[in-house]
């Protein structure tokens, strides 16, 4: 999704939950979009927007909070490595 801070992506975390994770787009045609960098091959990620009818889902908030996410995230994805 694109906004004003960049363009990002919604990375399942389980449990129905959800986290922004900034990304490099690349070559895009209708259906499809190429992810050049910010997140690896396989993760799973939000394919429609749906997550956005809960109230509570609001991307400014998640945006507000995505710093100490992606803190976390790097610490879980270098010890996947």
């Amino acid at each position: 999704m694109r906004t004003g801070h960049g363009d990002f992506v919604m990375l399942a975390r389980g449990s129905g939950a959800f986290l922004p994770v900034e990304v490099a787009v690349g070559i895009e045609n209708d259906d499809t979009i190429e992810i050049r960098d910010g997140i690896q091959e396989g993760v799973l990620v939000a394919s429609n927007a749906q997550f956005l009818l809960d109230p509570a889902a609001s991307l400014s908030d998640t945006l507000g909070r995505a710093h100490d996410a992606e803190t976390a995230l790097a610490l879980e994805s270098k010890s996947m490595q």
